[in-house]
């Protein structure tokens, strides 16, 4: 199959994150300024899909001018949901999430630390 394009419509991520036991979900969210070039955007996902971990990734495509390999669509099917956006402070309250792999950003990390007990990791 070819690559397929990274969607920018956003999916319901409040049902997406319902996808797992408790503290089971990675949401990864690198912020509105980070860019990935081809090569590593491509490597992150190979390394999400190899994680087995269900995740929520939040990306903007509008900065990324890349393609995925439809192994990545097919590896995480059932787990791995991408949205162009979400409300992160909804996202990070939902009891789903786990971990929060994050760029370290003004505003990621405060809102990461008042939820008590959720692991968060900047790149």
């Amino acid at each position: 199959m070819p690559p397929r394009a990274l969607s920018g419509k956003p999916t319901a991520y409040s049902t997406k994150c319902r996808c797992g036991d408790r503290t089971s979900v990675l949401y990864v969210n690198f912020g509105s300024i980070t860019v990935f070039t081809a090569q590593q955007l491509v490597e992150f996902a190979l390394g999400l899909a190899d994680s087995g971990q269900p995740f929520l990734w939040v990306i903007r495509p509008d900065l990324v001018a890349a393609v995925l390999p439809e192994s990545v669509f097919e590896e995480t099917a059932g787990r791995g949901f991408l949205t162009s956006w979400c409300p992160q402070e909804e996202v990070l309250a939902n009891p789903s999430i786990g971990g929060f792999l994050t760029h370290g950003g003004w505003n990621s990390m405060p809102e990461s630390i008042r939820y008590a007990g959720l692991s968060s990791r900047s790149s």
